[in-house]
């Protein structure tokens, strides 16, 4: 699995046309593009002194940093991923946090390796987001923790009386749907010593 410090994604997304008053928030979007860039050293430096799209790097390395200590997350973080969303010509910058993998998560990671070609998670990753928005799915429950990636499920929204809830799909509708086992888990693989796994 890839290091994904120096990396950046771009998601540019659409509003739909949606009727009625019974409005689902998973699916009044569809995603025109994603792109994932490297950006190196000397570009971080261009945005900031720039005053680029999104934040500095650095900074929104501190940001999650003290974010995670305001919350009480001790997974060491590896590194943020700056993200922009363009949404019907509108910008919005922010980042996401990249732990060190969990116990499970390693372990899901090295079940991946043995697959003969583990490099196909990666490929369809983008493919595999565009079909989770186009059908309404998205990852969840939505209280779980950023360092919790094991433990993220696809589901949907639905509505319970006034409020949208989230659900989650059965197993049959995952496999059916072609999504992977943990879908929350991405990242290097990190050896587990007392598993023997590399």
């Amino acid at each position: 699995m890839p290091d994904l410090t120096g990396w950046s994604v771009l998601f540019d997304i659409r509003p739909c046309l949606v009727h009625g008053d019974d409005i689902d928030p998973s699916t009044v979007f569809s995603v025109r593009d994603v792109r994932l860039h490297y950006m190196p050293d000397f570009h971080r430096k261009l945005v900031k002194d720039t005053g680029g799209g999104h934040k500095e790097f650095d900074q929104a390395m501190r940001d999650w940093r003290q974010l995670c200590s305001e919350n009480n997350v001790t997974t060491p973080l590896i590194t943020v991923i700056p993200i922009d969303l363009i949404y019907d010509e509108h910008m919005l910058s922010d980042s996401v946090p990249v732990f060190t993998p969990s116990h499970g998560a390693q372990l899901a990671l090295a079940t991946r390796m043995q697959d003969p070609n583990p490099s196909d998670y990666l490929r369809r990753w983008i493919p595999t987001l565009k079909a989770m928005v186009l059908r309404g799915h998205m990852l969840g429950p939505l209280d779980v923790k950023a360092d919790e990636d094991i433990e993220l499920r696809v589901g949907r929204m639905q509505r319970w009386g006034s409020i949208m809830v989230w659900v989650p799909l059965t197993d049959e509708e995952v496999q059916r749907a072609g999504y992977i086992e943990f879908p929350g888990v991405v990242g290097p693989v990190v050896q587990i010593s007392n598993y023997g796994v590399s």
